[in-house]
């Protein structure tokens, strides 16, 4: 009968010859697209921004978990995450501040000038 072994795993984190430093893990490119579209949120795009950062942020944290030693930035993900939500959270509350103050008959600042414009009136300066 022939002699078992047992199964071969791979090592974590993986040996290396002395001498030979381990190579640094690579930053995960979706975590920076997750901090950076979280940012751009507050600035270029308030709605679509905090969310393309929420689901890159999340989409990355599993990236980086199923491969420990090579993928690194869970902090980014993270932060980018957070920002995202904070993001969000703002945002509904702009919109419920707009809603609120429409429906109590007060000027919306930018909402009139948006409809005049709509409407193919003219704004002069006073």
């Amino acid at each position: 009968m022939a002699q078992q072994y047992p199964p071969q795993y791979p090592q974590y984190p993986p040996q290396y010859p002395p001498g030979y430093p381990p190579p640094s893990p690579q930053t995960s490119g979706t975590a920076i697209v997750s901090l950076l579209a979280s940012i751009s949120a507050f600035f270029l795009f308030p709605i679509i921004g905090s969310i393309v950062g929420i689901v890159a942020g999340n989409s990355a944290k599993n990236d980086i978990r199923s491969r420990p030693y090579q993928v690194s930035g869970e902090g980014m993900a993270q932060a980018g995450i957070v920002i995202g939500w904070i993001g969000l959270g703002i945002d509904l509350l702009a919109c419920c501040a707009i809603v609120a103050m429409m429906a109590m008959g007060m000027a919306v600042p930018g909402i009139g000038i948006c409809a005049g414009l709509g409407s193919g009136n003219t704004m002069s300066l006073p």
